[in-house]
């Protein structure tokens, strides 16, 4: 019934309703636990996503999504030690799983934010060597367009970009960056309005 009201009706308060019923019939339920994190932060209540991202995380300690959110969260606070904390669970989750391309490309723009993009190649080293068919993942292009716009090297974003424009997940913003690039190749202001 939450999937019908979220996904059918567009009504996100009785999905909410409909999660919370399923939740107090099975407090453990991993996909109800999941989309409340989902709807929360939709509805841009940080807080109840974070209290719930960690419920989750208490029941599924390496839970992937929730561990994302989390650091989603981080992310979006401007503090520089949340930066940090961003950073540390987006490099938790490559860890276990070095091909989570929106985990890799969230971290690359908080190492470019925070000057440390020399760290990025080797993640990007991990992503290679974790899957033997990564070459042809849009979304290893995306996060090295990333790596390559960030370093200023136009040339070579604009070539794994257009690996990755024509995926249904990476597409879009692969074509986004690949447009921002050719309106300013020298990248002056852009990274910041593109991808903050």
């Amino acid at each position: 019934l939450g999937k019908f009201a979220e996904g059918e009706d567009k009504n996100d308060d009785s999905a909410t309703g409909f999660y919370r019923e399923a939740l107090k019939a099975r407090p453990e339920d991993e996909p109800s636990m999941q989309a409340l994190c989902n709807l929360y932060i939709r509805r841009g209540d940080r807080e109840s996503c974070q209290k719930q991202c960690e419920k989750l995380l208490n029941i599924v300690p390496d839970h992937e999504g929730a561990t994302i959110m989390l650091a989603d969260l981080l992310f979006m606070d401007s503090d520089e030690g949340a930066g940090a904390a961003a950073t540390k669970r987006y490099q938790d989750v490559l860890k276990e799983n070095p091909n989570n391309y929106t985990a890799l490309q969230k971290l690359i723009l908080l190492l470019k934010r925070a000057g440390q993009l020399d760290d990025v190649p080797r993640y990007l080293q991990l992503a290679e060597r974790a899957n033997p068919r990564a070459f042809s993942h849009p979304g290893l292009h995306y996060c090295k367009g990333l790596h390559h716009w960030a370093r200023n090297d136009v040339h070579e974003a604009v070539k794994h970009f257009n690996f990755a424009r024509r995926d249904g997940e990476w597409g879009r913003d692969a074509l986004t960056n690949m447009i921002q690039i050719y309106r300013n190749p020298n990248n002056e202001d852009m990274w910041d309005q593109a991808n903050g």
